[in-house]
């Protein structure tokens, strides 16, 4: 029969041809299934044309080399011409290995490429192997899969299966593992584990601890299944073409990627791993030449055993100088014990024995027996015959039964508190703090359960990372303890090389494990130094495109209201005109190329898997991934045939995770509802806005979008970035105080711009296009209260109402209108004051009720002419700096700069600390005494230490001075930030009930929102770059635990991933999110298991604006395509900014009306007897419609707002005195003619 024999070999598929004669095209011998041999060259005379001739040749290349066996006969009429194809496996037995030494560049290299022709073309049919001609109009069947696969990863991804586990094994195994395993799935008790877990939350601990405990070899993910006709089952390797009869095994990995949906408790998972294992010691490295046993400084140094003695000898440095010779007692039952209970402490319980062992004084020589191995390098025991003078010695390293696990710094606290909520106090924790020192190596080793690190700090110890130094040649000779022999040993200590690279770690896990993904930075280096038997990579996203959106319930609001605020922004024409794009690629059939973006993905993930996770497999070829997996991924023409099926198996052999239905199969979510909230901008702000568009078309039209002065040329990317960041800025609110957008210098040059644009012969819609933008340039450097604004001051301006113009006048920056109507009064004009002028104003009020309204313009006067002091030493000081890198930006981001760092140092300020700390006193006082009694007893239990000062702000009688101060009718209207003025009005409406997460990109942005939260005396908590580590840890724990503060105003890029903030059921994006992955992250703070009220989610964007764009393109390419890391690198994106559009007059505004002096009701006490004065309640902030300058009136149980076209005709506040209404005389207006006040009365 022969190695050759047919059924050695993979009975492929079919090809056929149609005969143009019936000449025979066979020589009538018949090959082993009864066809005729395969003549190439009989069939080329009968085939014309050119395609045919040269894939008829490549049939001949490949059975000439034996890649394929061919056979065929004609068809019953005669006119078809059937040949069978046999696949050779490059495994065939007895062929001496011929298949597999080929020469590459001439044989094998061509082979691939032909065979890639060839796989598509067999047909699997068995009428067509049999050469029936009716077979031809049956629907064809191929041997690959023609059906087209255009997932993306992100869809690959969530449709991996969940973990499941070996019904089989689990029953019968007696494997450490699966034990475990069948305790968890069966819903037992976890030792030391507070909380209960969810179903699919003990089948993912049970995958993981059956990934490390159950090693085993498992079918090569890299080759695929095929099925011969004959039911034969063979592998493929799609990328080389590889065939073979038996699958390679490959060693699983004792770890993996716990990537569960963000917010499904990922934590808990670890910390019950890490409790399922908790004593359990790692093996030692694997090594062929050392046998690596495990010793203690016991018996090291004292046991006369065999192992032990050859540990000794391998530290002899000279051949024949014995070093064992002293005749060694045998160890006494106590010291075999202390051995044992070192080497092998699972299920012993020794934490448990503690005081008892301490008693009988053997817990410090326990505590110093900590076992080790010898670490030999790879040449050791190959020159140990020879000269030893350059070989170091071995070194040694510690075994721990230690977790190490490195946290994000943001999360360090987090990850301490969650393991006081899930875990007992038998886990032993080391929280490495900022700035403390590791403890001595067996110290790190032996006393802790688990170590937590940042990052940060993790990425510093790779400052000492030589390893080398550790190897020495050295024997300990420190003297033993006093109750035994354990030897006391001092000499482990070395302050050159981290103790972290001293120890065999039983597991390492790294939280937000994407990150290990970064090949360029210190940490994953270092962390392929480390040493650890088991390696998991924890996070919600591995990569930008794999991420899950789909956990708890998401509504849209918008497909069932389209007329609601958050208009959708789905239907515009450009979001269309990109999903026809994209749906024209699968109607026509074509395969989906993939990009550069998803070759980026596939690289992170690489990474993860050689460097970091060393999957044995892929770590020893490291090129491997590039011509198996990546490769045949970004073809040309598409994914080949058989490559997402690869890199499907390829992820489920490492990934830990649930799809979706299983999660909520187990646990549901609270409803998430998305919207898309669209906004006009403010007059103001809209003359900003088109200010800058103008630059942008002007420079178009300019440089011909061609010139290298073009905006959008590849030279011009960082320029280009940041006028996108300041166009994204002015929807927020933006100022440019050095150039005025450069409006002056436009319009100045209007007739040069426009005659050069008429010799250029330009087309007409570019002319149309620049007269638009001198047009809008013109009209913002003829507004005089614009360019006041851009001045002044890089705050937000706010319009107010019912102001004594005395008192404006020596408080604002912005100019007074001196624009008069026929009967002498002001025209309709808006009167604007800065955020900061305002609080500084109710400061003053608040701490001095009584205070005059002259007096009230004296300190305006001091505080103007204080700010205009420190704005010429500014001025000065940038003066000093335009020389400096930064050019004419200079002082603009100075400016911004010093904003964001003193919005920041106020959280920091010690009165801010003092406040936080005792709000946070407050909070966990509440809890305890709830602990202890009904909820309404603990209330009143408090300590009136801690709550004194809480309502003092208020007391009766200063409520009644305030109601008197010039300033109590004060109205702050809508602020010339469109965003701002929505997002108050959301916190006024809501915030008494519920608490919000605000995410921005733009620190300058949450400095703005954090401004306006004082502006309406909204307590708030701020999470920035520029807020220390240290105090961000405790941000965290006072938001979710003071019902004091009730907005956290966060910078995406450190609060959007980690964190749990369940206490906030609302979040607003102040700018749409390109990176869909970054915007999951940051709604998940507050969307995850351990919430309980609905999640409203609203992204705040400007209408007809790159903003709405950005919404649409982004929602139309989730899950579909890979996406463009910056928006600039978008091809649709970047052409709606490139081709600029200038905003009309907005039709809508946003309404704002709440009082400057938030003057609280008076209510009696319910549970008390009435005193001579009423307490004092808060009253929550209202949203109101808008008015003109609304006066005020005031009801018996709190203030409300009403218009009063008519005041009273004596200037009079009522108030209430006993119960009466009493009028008290208020100062005239300085010039009553110029502005009208309200009236304020009292209502039964």
């Amino acid at each position: 029969m022969g190695p050759f024999s047919l059924r050695n070999l993979l009975a492929a598929g079919t090809l056929q041809w149609n005969l143009s004669s019936r000449e025979p095209i066979c020589n009538h011998n018949h090959e082993r299934d009864g066809w005729h041999p395969f003549s190439v060259q009989l069939l080329l005379q009968q085939t014309s044309s050119v395609e045919e001739d040269v894939f008829l040749r490549q049939l001949e290349f490949l059975i000439r080399h034996s890649f394929i066996f061919v056979t065929c006969r004609r068809g019953c009429l005669r006119k078809t011409l059937y040949a069978r194809v046999y696949l050779i496996p490059y495994d065939l037995a007895n062929v001496q290995g011929k298949l597999r030494t080929r020469d590459e560049a001439t044989i094998v290299a061509p082979a691939r490429r032909y065979m890639r022709v060839l796989l598509p073309r067999l047909l699997q049919h068995p009428h067509l192997w049999e050469g029936e001609e009716c077979a031809t109009t049956l629907e064809p069947q191929f041997l690959l899969p023609q059906n087209i696969d255009n997932r993306t990863m992100a869809e690959i991804y969530s449709d991996l299966p969940s973990p499941t586990i070996d019904a089989a094994r689990l029953a019968s195994s007696s494997e450490s593992g699966w034990p475990l395993a069948r305790s968890f799935l069966a819903a037992e008790n976890i030792e030391g584990l507070r909380s209960q877990l969810y179903p699919y939350q003990r089948r993912s601990v049970a995958t993981m601890l059956q990934k490390e405990l159950c090693v085993s070899e498992i079918l090569d993910p890299l080759y695929i299944p095929l099925r011969g006709l004959d039911g034969q089952v063979f592998h493929l390797q799609p990328a080389t073409t590889e065939l073979l009869r038996e699958c390679p095994l490959v060693s699983t990995t004792r770890g993996g990627v716990l990537c569960e949906e963000l917010g499904t408790g990922k934590t808990v998972m670890i910390l019950s791993l890490v409790l399922a294992t908790l004593d359990q010691l790692p093996s030692p490295e694997e090594s062929i030449l050392d046998p690596r046993t495990v010793l203690t400084p016991l018996s090291f140094r004292h046991f006369p055993f065999a192992a032990q003695s050859a540990a000794r000898k391998s530290l002899q440095r000279r051949k024949g100088k014995a070093r064992d010779a002293e005749e060694r007692q045998i160890p006494s039952l106590v010291e075999i014990l202390l051995n044992y209970i070192r080497v092998s402490p699972e299920k012993i319980g020794l934490r448990y024995q503690e005081e008892e062992l301490e008693d009988r004084q053997l817990w410090d020589a326990i505590a110093a027996n900590s076992p080790f191995y010898l670490h030999f390098n790879v040449d050791t025991a190959e020159t140990r015959s020879r000269s030893q003078a350059a070989n170091p010695g071995p070194r040694r390293v510690y075994l721990s039964s230690a977790t190490l696990i490195i946290v994000p710094p943001n999360l360090l606290g987090q990850w301490d508190r969650e393991i006081l909520k899930h875990c007992d106090s038998t886990l032993r924790v080391l929280v490495m703090r900022p700035r403390m020192a590791l403890p001595r190596v067996t110290d790190l080793a032996s006393k802790y359960d688990i170590i937590l690190m940042t990052h940060i700090a993790f990425s510093l110890e790779s400052s000492k990372s030589g390893v080398q130094k550790l190897h020495s040649w050295a024997v300990c000779q420190c003297p033993g303890n006093q109750s035994s022999r354990v030897p006391n040993c001092q000499c482990d200590v070395r302050t050159d090389v981290s103790p972290l690279l001293q120890i065999r770690w039983k597991r390492l896990v790294v939280d937000e494990g994407h990150t290990a993904a970064n090949t360029n930075t210190n940490f994953t280096p270092f962390a392929m130094l480390l040493s650890a038997e088991r390696r998991w990579i924890v996070t919600g996203t591995p990569t930008t495109n794999l991420l899950g959106l789909s956990f708890g319930h998401v509504e849209d609001p918008q497909s069932q209201d389209p007329e609601c605020t958050g208009e959708s922004s789905r239907n515009t024409p450009e979001a269309q005109a990109a999903e026809a794009e994209q749906q024209e690629v699968e109607l026509e059939g074509h395969r989906r190329r993939w990009t550069r973006y998803d070759r980026e993905d596939l690289r992170k993930l690489s990474n993860m898997m050689t460097h970091f996770l060393g999957v044995r497999h892929f770590s020893a070829q490291p090129k491997i991934i590039d011509t198996h997996l990546i490769n045949p991924l970004l073809d040309g023409e598409g994914p080949r045939p058989g490559a997402i099926q690869v890199l499907n198996q390829v992820m489920e052999m490492l990934m830990v995770r649930h799809r979706i239905e299983d999660v909520e199969k187990d646990v549901s979510l609270p409803p998430l509802t998305q919207e898309t909230v669209l906004l006009d901008l403010d007059p103001y702000a809209l003359l900003s806005y088109n200010a800058l568009q103008a630059s942008i078309a002007i420079n178009a039209i300019d440089s011909r979008r061609v010139d290298q002065d073009y905006l959008f040329h590849p030279s011009n990317t960082a320029l280009l970035l940041r006028t996108v960041e300041n166009l994204s800025q002015s929807m927020f609110w933006h100022v440019d105080s050095d150039r005025m957008f450069n409006v002056d210098e436009l319009v100045e040059d209007t007739e040069k711009t426009l005659h050069t644009a008429k010799e250029r012969d330009v087309p007409l819609e570019d002319m149309d296009l620049l007269h638009q933008a001198l047009h809008h340039s013109r009209l913002a450097a003829e507004n005089q209260v614009w360019r006041f604004m851009q001045a002044c001051s890089i705050d937000v301006p706010y319009r107010v109402y019912n102001m004594p113009l005395m008192i404006y006048q020596s408080w604002t920056r912005s100019p007074i209108p001196d624009a008069q109507s026929p009967d002498g009064l002001p025209l309709v004009v808006d009167y604007f004051l800065h955020s900061d002028r305002m609080v500084k104003m109710r400061q003053i009020v608040e701490t001095q009720p009584l205070i005059k309204e002259n007096q009230l313009v004296e300190w305006g006067c001091l505080v103007s002419a204080e700010d205009r002091r420190k704005h010429l030493l500014f001025l000065e000081f940038e003066r000093s700096r335009k020389r400096s890198r930064h050019g004419n930006d200079a002082s603009e981001l100075a400016e911004e700069i010093f904003k964001v760092v003193g919005t920041a140092k106020r959280i920091e300020s010690p009165e801010k600390l003092t406040e936080m700390r005792k709000e946070l006193m407050i909070a966990q006082e509440k809890l305890r005494v709830a602990a202890e009694a009904e909820e309404e007893e603990a209330v009143a239990d408090i300590p009136r230490a801690l709550t004194e000062d809480h309502n003092s702000r208020f007391e009766p009688g200063r409520a009644r001075m305030l109601a008197s101060s010039p300033l109590a009718v004060v109205r702050v209207g809508p602020s010339a930030s469109s965003k701002i003025n929505y997002i108050l009005n959301e916190i006024a409406q809501y915030s008494s009930a519920e608490k919000f997460l605000i995410f921005s990109k733009s620190p300058l942005s949450l400095a703005h929102v954090s401004e306006a939260l004082e502006v309406i005396d909204v307590k708030y908590l701020q999470y920035t770059s520029k807020v220390p580590p240290k105090v961000r840890e405790q941000l965290v724990m006072t938001f979710e635990t003071s019902p004091t503060y009730r907005v956290f105003l966060m910078e995406l890029k450190h609060g959007a991933r980690g964190l749990n903030l369940v206490t906030a059921s609302r979040v607003i994006f102040c700018e749409p999110v390109w990176q869909a992955d970054v915007e999951s992250q940051a709604i998940k703070r507050a969307h995850r298991i351990g919430q309980t009220r609905p999640i409203i989610v609203k992204t705040l964007a400007i209408r007809s604006t790159h903003e709405e764009v950005m919404i649409a393109r982004r929602d139309m390419l989730k899950g579909k395509a890979a996406r463009a890391q910056n928006v600039i690198d978008e091809a649709g994106m970047r052409h709606f900014i490139a081709n600029p559009k200038f905003l009309p007059p907005p039709t809508t505004a946003v309404a704002l009306d709440i009082p400057l002096i938030n003057i609280p009701i008076f209510s009696p006490t319910p549970d008390r007897e009435p005193e001579s004065e009423e307490m004092i309640v808060e009253q929550p902030l209202t949203s109101l419609p808008p008015t003109t300058p609304p006066p005020r009136q005031i009801r018996k149980i709190g203030f409300e707002v009403d218009k009063m076209d008519n005041p009273p005709s004596s200037s009079s506040r009522a108030t209430k005195v006993d119960g009466n209404v009493e009028d008290i005389p208020i100062p005239p207006s300085p010039n009553p003619k110029k502005r009208k006040l309200g009236g304020v009365r009292f209502v039964d």
